[in-house]
């Protein structure tokens, strides 16, 4: 969902000089709607789109966003990950 990547290009933008890492995935495999959802949305169950996942540094899930999700929001959250 394109609002959805412009608040992560955001926050990606303000949190330039943290250690996070930002990794995008399509929904669907090639982005191509013909082939039908990628691995991941497939193996993972998810059954909308947009969803925005922050991983913490010991591969767990610290929040998740399903549909819509604002810039302050998702800064907050990522910088709760990293412990600032």
């Amino acid at each position: 969902c394109g609002p959805v990547v412009d608040v992560v290009l955001e926050v990606q933008r303000r949190l330039a000089a943290t250690p996070l890492r930002f990794i995008h995935v399509e929904i669907f495999e090639g982005n191509d709607p013909q082939k039908g959802p990628n691995a991941w949305v497939q193996e993972w169950r998810l059954p909308t789109e947009p969803w925005v996942f922050v991983v913490g540094a010991d591969g767990r899930i610290d929040a998740k966003f399903e549909g819509a999700v604002g810039v302050d929001e998702l800064e907050a959250a990522a910088r709760a990950a990293i412990g600032g």
